[in-house]
């Protein structure tokens, strides 16, 4: 993500070190994604025991509208929690993950899909934009963008389309 982490075909390289193989890499991600605490999706929150990190929009650029979502927070021990929403298909899971204290990455998973992992920085998850990395299994990820929301209210449903297949009519103004 961004221009700290970057693929080579058999390299992952961190700020400019390699760190491991593409596979390697990836299953250090997903074990950070996955720490051993049990998933609650609707869990008592102690709002000083849990910092919000924010509502995200995941989208890859230029590739149309915004539908999944997440709104994430983490722990003073570095455990991560959260909701993620596809307002298309409806769907809504709990997040899981944790960050990882001695490199700042944040990893996390959506529902039971351990093997999907979301990863970021903890400093870019300060910004109004994020990359982020995707890992979709074993040595394979994909480049995503986190854009944070400005009204942390998740949205339900799509938009709605107009039924009419007459265009609206532009508004002039005259000067």
């Amino acid at each position: 993500y961004g221009t700290d982490v970057i693929y080579d075909e058999s390299v992952v390289y961190v700020r400019g070190e390699p760190v491991a193989t593409p596979i390697e890499y990836t299953r250090e991600v997903m074990e950070l994604a996955n720490p051993d605490v049990e998933v609650v999706a609707e869990a008592p929150v102690v709002e000083s025991e849990w910092t919000p990190l924010g509502v995200w929009a995941l989208v890859q650029e230029n590739q149309g509208d915004a539908v999944m979502f997440f709104q994430l927070s983490v722990n003073k021990v570095g455990l991560i929690s959260g909701a993620y929403v596809n307002v298309v298909s409806g769907e809504e899971m709990p997040v899981v993950g944790q960050v990882d204290r001695a490199t700042q990455r944040a990893a996390w998973h959506i529902g039971d899909q351990t093997e999907k992992v979301f990863e970021a920085g903890m400093t870019n998850l300060t910004e109004k934009q994020a990359s982020c990395l995707v890992h979709v299994g074993l040595g394979e990820m994909q480049q995503w963008l986190l854009v944070r929301m400005e009204n942390p209210e998740l949205p339900d449903q799509p938009a709605t389309i107009s039924s009419s297949s007459e265009p609206e009519p532009a508004i002039v103004s005259n000067p």
